[in-house]
């Protein structure tokens, strides 16, 4: 109450849709997280990734959400953050993980609950080792 402003902002979702970056760090940020191949497509109809950062795990929905604290702010200056970005931008060069829809939505579940996943890194290691 004591005059807060509580409306709810909705972004211009069209103008998101069709932008492009906002500046050349996001777009770089963006590239290096596909670079280093710690963007993982875990579902294909619609794509769902995860984006495994040094601060914890994301989860980009089809190139338009982002579980990041920075994707609400992000959207209020109309641009999104850069893990969305990654996924739009850079999405095709993901690597990917066939995951059965009951283990994809476990590794959702950990990186929404707890920030990070387990199975995720268990999953990746375990092919690499293969």
């Amino acid at each position: 109450m004591g005059g807060e402003d509580s409306r709810v902002v909705i972004p211009d979702i069209e103008y998101f849709l069709s932008s492009e970056p906002l500046d050349p760090e996001t777009t770089r940020r963006a590239r290096a997280l596909v670079a280093l191949r710690r963007l993982v497509m875990i579902w294909d109809d619609p794509p769902i990734y995860v984006s495994m950062g040094e601060h914890g795990d994301y989860v980009v929905v089809d190139g338009v959400f982002c579980s990041c604290e920075a994707f609400e702010r992000s959207l209020r200056r109309g641009g999104g953050c850069y893990h969305v970005w990654a996924a739009r931008l850079y999405g095709g060069e993901a690597p990917r993980v066939e995951l059965p829809l009951e283990q994809a939505w476990s590794v959702i579940y950990e990186v929404v609950a707890a920030g990070f996943s387990y199975t995720l890194r268990r999953i990746l290691f375990g092919a690499e080792e293969g």
